[in-house]
């Protein structure tokens, strides 16, 4: 008559050696990604990333305003046989002129 061994006993066999260890599923690759630039802080009114037509005017303005103040008038009116006078009354602000016109046309009005 076979005995059969319960289980609360394990055969001696099972003492000398370890159960098998499961194997390692392997883990999928990253990509590689390139680091990403820090993103411009927004600022507390809520402000987007986004190019608006506000924003392209407001940027075509200060461009403007920043080169036409560095710029050589006088050697550019000579240049252009114009008076120094006329280049300045198209540079100033909040006028009917080629700054305006450059404004408006960045921000999608018809000139």
């Amino acid at each position: 008559m076979k005995r059969e061994s319960s289980p609360a006993s394990p055969s001696p066999d099972a003492l000398t050696t370890p159960p098998p260890l499961p194997t390692p599923t392997p883990t999928p690759k990253k990509a590689k990604t390139t680091p990403k630039k820090a993103a411009t802080p927004k600022k507390a009114g809520g402000a987007t990333n986004a190019w608006t037509p506000d924003k392209r005017e407001l940027f075509i303005d200060r461009i403007i305003a920043t080169g036409y103040k560095s710029a050589n008038l006088d050697a550019l009116a000579a240049e252009l046989d114009l008076t120094k006078r006329q280049l300045i009354d198209q540079l100033v602000p909040n006028r009917s002129n080629l700054r305006s016109k450059a404004a408006k046309m960045a921000r999608g009005d018809s000139a």
